[in-house]
């Protein structure tokens, strides 16, 4: 009877120990709903000022960074509609986001979207307003030698307020074209990337040695929709060492 009442007793305190455990497994795991919602879907339509959708738009979405920088997050391109969908953004109202709409040719500004904060599925609609070009060729010659290719140049175009800029390398027979820019005022650069001969800001004005303009500088004026072609320009003259 003894034996039969111990043994009893026994399965009574391992039972409600099995019990206290489940219940400590259920409220330590994640239920199902906040499994889903650790992320969420950023989604929109990408058009032009008047409203028709623009397909092949790069979007890029970033996570704002303290002492690494931006963070990739997303990214994604625009359909035949103009849509575009980002999949699994953390929803965390602690992280700041930042999004790049990119036209790669160049047709449309770039624009940026700044201080997002998502905690759950947004639609975000962009309209990108038409830009300008800037065009241009250089050449290449150390001192009296032959003309060399331009490959290595990059040539950069830098808006009045220093807020716009679009840089990009010369082809091997020295064309360049610069696009994505916002209507104004451009100081243009072209930079030896090897770091052999000096550079020059647009109109042959040469560099110092701080790798700035030292003269008054030409500023090219860029139109909407409109391509402003440059003046040749030649690069031969050594690198200024300081």
């Amino acid at each position: 009877m003894d034996h039969a009442r111990s043994t009893h007793g026994r399965g009574r305190h391992v039972a409600l120990v099995a019990a206290l455990l489940a219940l400590a497994a259920l409220l330590v795991a994640p239920s199902g709903a906040a499994q889903a919602a650790a992320t969420v879907t950023v989604k929109g339509t990408v058009t032009d000022t008047r409203g028709y959708p623009l397909p092949g738009i790069d979007l890029t979405l970033k996570e704002v960074g303290i002492d690494d920088g931006p963070r990739l997050i997303a990214k994604g391109r625009t359909d035949e509609a103009g849509r575009y969908t980002l999949k699994k953004v953390p929803a965390d109202p602690a992280i700041k986001y930042f999004m790049e709409i990119e036209d790669r040719t160049g047709h449309h500004q770039t624009t940026y979207l700044s201080g997002l904060t998502v905690t759950k599925d947004i639609t975000r609609n962009v309209r990108l307003a038409s830009a300008g070009f800037i065009e241009g060729t250089v050449s290449v010659r150390d001192g009296d030698g032959p003309v060399m290719s331009a490959r290595f140049v990059r040539a950069t175009a830098i808006s009045d307020d220093d807020v716009n800029f679009a840089a990009t390398l010369a082809t091997s027979a020295g064309r360049y074209r610069l696009g994505g820019l916002a209507p104004g005022r451009y100081k243009v650069q072209l930079r030896d990337t090897r770091g052999q001969l000096q550079g020059l800001c647009y109109d042959q004005v040469a560099w110092d040695e701080n790798e700035t303009c030292s003269q008054p500088v030409t500023l090219v004026t860029v139109r909407a929709g409109r391509t402003t072609t440059l003046e040749p320009q030649l690069i031969d003259q050594p690198e200024v060492n300081p």
